[in-house]
């Protein structure tokens, strides 16, 4: 490990999250700046942060699986703003898939400016069902329409 890298066994080694296809061509510069944020991400949730901010920082669905994976075993962590990152719904899918972790106790979480779509919005509904710790949830500027907005109402 890095010195960069967290070590607390809470969290999914950085290998977890990047693909393990073999040699990975030179990284562009927004390759570098999410491998940044996700690093910076995952050192906050490690230290037992209780709010992450990371606008804008080219996370795409990748750096967001990553994050999310990391999401699953805190219960410090209150709000968390991962606004526009680019994330779409695979991103969304794995988010929603860590709001239901019994350990998660998250009251904010702002995913505006992004590219959910309805499809992501479905999945976000889906958890929202169970957790019920949330009081927050900011999905302006998502690409979704009608179905989304039903989903989310039923939820």
């Amino acid at each position: 490990l890095s010195p960069s890298q967290p070590t607390s066994t809470d969290l999914p080694p950085m290998g977890a999250c990047q693909s393990s296809s073999g040699a990975a061509p030179p990284a562009t510069q927004p390759q570098l700046q999410r491998n940044q944020a996700v690093r910076h991400v995952l050192t906050e949730l490690a230290a037992g942060a209780e709010s992450i901010h990371c606008t804008g920082k080219c996370l795409r669905n990748q750096g967001t699986i990553c994050i999310a994976r990391g999401l699953t075993r805190q219960n410090n962590l209150r709000s968390l703003k991962l606004d526009r990152n680019g994330i779409g719904e695979p991103g969304a899918k794995e988010l929603a898939a860590s709001l239901t972790s019994a350990r998660l106790n998250l009251h904010s979480l702002d995913l505006s400016f992004n590219f959910l779509g309805d499809t992501g919005v479905a999945h976000l509904a889906k958890a929202l069902e169970q957790q019920r710790s949330l009081t927050f949830l900011s999905l302006s500027s998502n690409r979704f329409g009608d179905v989304g907005a039903s989903n989310l109402a039923a939820a």
